[in-house]
């Protein structure tokens, strides 16, 4: 016999489902089952890293209320905190939360530098986990100059310039402009 069950609003973790079945004689099923995230974003392992990449998103009071606490309580207040984001309280998978998170991935290994081990506190790697990637990459080596990368984004509207003054991967933001 098959029951279906309405999953989609399990968080991730371990369930046990018991069916009692009452007829002439009264039984009862027990069958442990789990929900996972297949394709979870790395940063989400770690709820302290998640948290402080949440510093771009989150005001002062929300970033404050995030980072105090036992884990119990901290594990509250992230939760809450993407509740209210989330696209639809249909499913435990929030959409917004999955995409932010696969940013700061890619922003952690993407935008290392010689100085900055974690992308993700470098400035492409904020822009990039704010604006997602960008539509354009135009890269700049003009003689004499620091080497220039130029991200435009087709929506918005947004072209934002890095320059990397030291020369050894280390760009910094040097002017947004919306058009």
């Amino acid at each position: 016999i098959y029951f279906p069950l309405a999953t989609a609003r399990l968080k991730q973790g371990r369930y046990i489902a018991q069916i009692h079945i009452s007829a002439p004689e009264t039984s009862t099923v027990s069958h442990e089952f789990s929900i996972r995230w297949n394709d979870m974003p790395l940063s989400l392992f770690d709820l302290d890293f998640a948290i402080t990449a949440m510093r771009y998103i989150a005001t002062d009071d929300e970033f404050e209320e995030l980072q105090s606490g036992n884990r119990t309580k901290r594990i509250k207040t992230f939760e809450a905190f993407w509740e209210k984001r989330a696209p639809s309280s249909a499913t435990a998978y929030n959409q917004v939360m999955a995409e932010y998170y696969r940013r700061v991935d890619y922003a952690f290994i993407n935008f290392i530098t010689l100085r900055e081990d974690n992308g993700v506190r470098t400035d492409r790697g904020r822009i990039y986990i704010l604006n997602g990637k960008p539509s354009n990459i135009e890269r700049v080596f003009a003689p004499g100059g620091p080497p220039t990368e130029i991200w435009t984004y087709a929506s918005p509207k947004k072209r934002c310039i890095f320059e990397d003054t030291s020369r050894q991967g280390n760009y910094k933001l040097i002017s947004t402009d919306t058009k």
